[in-house]
């Protein structure tokens, strides 16, 4: 599960007028669309296999229910849904994936929504403070956007955010929330004094999903070169040994590598000074390339990758350095994620 997730401005407005068989979606179904959005690839929209007992359990309802809701969601077209009929788990594919990057004015725009502020509108049983909270994170995000001050501010009237419910939504009930919800008082700041029918709030530091995705990014590119530079540096080792015809440290350094590092020394030709053990070597830029997959697809799964990556490829000289590593571990990603026994 990612730590953070881009869901659509405009699906989340259009989540809150829709309707299936003549009645507008529960707090469930719009939980539900936003949470299957942490599972799902950033650039595809499709998510790897999931089961709905842990759907379930971050919902806090029993699986028929979430059953049902992915059918209403499926048959209202916020996603695709695939079930693997020998171990029941439902894949996903989110259908404004294309969209949601394109700028605020043309209809698009998204909310960087974080893990931690996933947790807190998880929390709200309620669809209408549900709907509250979430037209506040568009507003808020979308005058971030266009502001050269960068203020995630939700700045409205109160006849302005209710355009955006649906019209049996009530001033009271929007002032109720507003005044006694503790989900309002948990993700926003008030920034400015409330006066009669106007409300400006900002957005808590702690959920603004630019400062964790710069986190993220931060996080995957230490862990990545760590892991490479080191598996670099005992591979070095072992080809001094080598070349020097040090056997006690060949010994030595090839159970480390095959212990600690599950180097498939099977798949490699006969090793002596002059045909030594590869190393990644890779160069900065193919470093960002494999730090953008981290943030896509989790740290771990592109950690498991570049493990079989240089067992499949690099050990067996199949890699063109020249044209780096993205498409293969791309690909050997897609892999893992529709069948992770693989790694």
């Amino acid at each position: 599960m990612k730590r953070f997730a881009n869901v659509s401005i405009p699906s989340i407005k259009k989540i809150i007028h829709t309707s299936f068989e003549k009645q507008l979606l529960k707090s469930c179904s719009v939980r539900l669309f936003i949470l299957i959005h942490f599972y799902a690839n950033a650039n595809t929209g499709i998510t790897s296999p999931l089961d709905l007992e842990d759907l379930a359990q971050a919902l806090d309802c029993n699986i028929k229910t979430v059953r049902s809701n992915i059918l209403r969601l499926e048959s209202c077209g916020f996603f695709d849904v695939s079930m693997d009929p020998v171990t029941e788990e439902y894949s996903f594919t989110i259908h404004d994936y294309t969209k949601m990057y394109n700028p605020i004015g043309l209809g698009g725009g998204y909310i960087q929504c974080t893990y931690d502020l996933l947790d807190q509108l998880l929390q709200i049983k309620s669809i209408n403070e549900l709907r509250v909270i979430l037209m506040l994170l568009c507003e808020a995000i979308t005058t971030e956007l266009q502001s050269s001050a960068k203020l995630a501010v939700a700045k409205l009237t109160f006849k302005e955010l209710l355009a955006g419910l649906p019209k049996y939504v009530k001033p009271g009930v929007v002032k109720q929330i507003l005044d006694h919800a503790n989900s309002f008082k948990t993700i926003f700041k008030e920034e400015y004094t409330r006066k009669k029918r106007y409300i400006a709030a900002k957005l808590n530091d702690c959920f603004n999903g630019a400062t964790t995705k710069n986190q993220v990014r931060q996080a995957a590119y230490s862990k990545i070169v760590s892991f490479t530079t080191e598996m670099d540096d005992v591979i070095r080792i072992f080809n001094s040994s080598l070349f020097e015809g040090k056997l006690k440290e060949r010994i030595q350094y090839e159970e480390i590598l095959k212990t600690e590092y599950d180097i498939a020394f099977d798949q490699t030709t006969t090793l002596d000074a002059d045909h030594l053990l590869p190393t990644y070597g890779f160069e900065e830029t193919q470093y960002h390339d494999l730090t953008i997959m981290a943030q896509d697809y989790e740290i771990d799964t592109v950690l498991d990758a570049l493990h079989l990556f240089y067992n499949r490829y690099i050990l067996t000289k199949l890699y063109d350095a020249k044209k780096g590593p993205g498409s293969l571990v791309r690909s050997i990603i897609r892999k893992l994620i529709q069948n992770p026994q693989i790694a």
